[in-house]
């Protein structure tokens, strides 16, 4: 195990309970993909980041959120959504009902005299 002190370990508790709650305010078992997962997997390698960095330590971080990395976080998975380009054959393709023959709806127009 890594040697480190109290106030280290505790904060990194933290963080790592603030994850967790980012991820899920929003989200099911089956969301891992989501948003809300997105945002805190993000939020996490910010944090980490400005500490391996020195920006930040973790003896020095505060109690609650990282603001900062959270706003950056929302910012950042918003711009990675809408710079996402859909691939034709990645959608799914939902295959019509057959038509009923009886629905007057289904028949074409005609006139005859």
């Amino acid at each position: 195990l890594v040697k480190m002190s109290d106030k280290e370990f505790d904060a990194r508790l933290r963080h790592l309970k603030q994850v967790f709650e980012l991820a899920c305010l929003s989200s099911n078992l089956t969301a891992f993909a989501d948003n809300a997962w997105l945002v805190a997997r993000e939020y996490d390698t910010r944090v980490v980041s400005d500490i391996e960095s020195g920006a930040k330590s973790w003896d020095d971080l505060s109690k609650g959120l990282q603001t900062d990395a959270l706003y950056c976080a929302k910012e950042s998975v918003e711009l990675k959504i809408k710079n996402r380009k859909v691939n034709p054959k990645d959608t799914i393709k939902v295959p019509k009902a057959p038509k009923d023959p009886n629905d007057a709806k289904s028949k074409s127009c005609t006139t005859s005299l």
